[in-house]
């Protein structure tokens, strides 16, 4: 599953190259992408240019992901940067694991390796591809309830505490 705006910086053309790699081992496999954004019209072509068009669906923009996130086997991020990936912490705190490049800003802050996620070497294609079959495959295995505890420490209250601790400090 991926969730976000379709735009260059998302980084979907890597995305769609590392899915045609797996795709290639696993043809069981399937993409969804849900968002809207300036790179759709070429992204669909890609995909019917790679040949995946029957394992890629494009679902557009959704209010409501949560359903997407508990039907998904992992939520993936390919992004070239980010600020703070709120799509990761969605995901987790809906019990999916993600797989995300290392990218500048984010994602290492987020993922714990092997507790809710796989944090790929950034841009390597052929690793995002392994982790996607890993992950497809179930040869990694996350327990739902650790992915659900990695998200509390983003959890309203506990960031509040954090806060607090800091601005009163004695």
């Amino acid at each position: 599953l991926f969730v976000g705006r379709l735009t260059p910086q998302k980084g979907l053309i890597n995305l769609l190259n590392a899915f045609k790699l797996a795709h290639g081992v696993n043809p069981n496999i399937h993409l969804t992408l849900v968002g809207e954004g300036v790179e759709k019209e070429m992204l669909k072509k890609m995909v019917i240019d790679l040949e995946l068009g029957h394992a890629v669906a494009f679902e557009g923009y959704q209010e409501n992901i949560l359903s997407y996130f508990k039907r998904a086997k992992a939520t993936v991020l390919s992004s070239f940067y980010e600020g703070f990936p709120n799509v990761l912490v969605e995901s987790i705190a809906a019990g999916t694991p993600v797989i995300s490049f290392d990218c500048p800003s984010g994602p290492d802050d987020i993922i714990v390796p092997g507790v809710n996620g796989i944090l790929v070497p950034h841009l390597n294609v052929n690793e995002f591809a392994n982790a996607i079959l890993s992950m497809a495959n179930g040869e990694i295995y996350f327990d739902k309830q650790e992915i659900l505890d990695s998200a509390n420490r983003f959890s309203l209250d506990t960031i509040v505490r954090s806060y607090e601790s800091v601005l009163f400090e004695n």
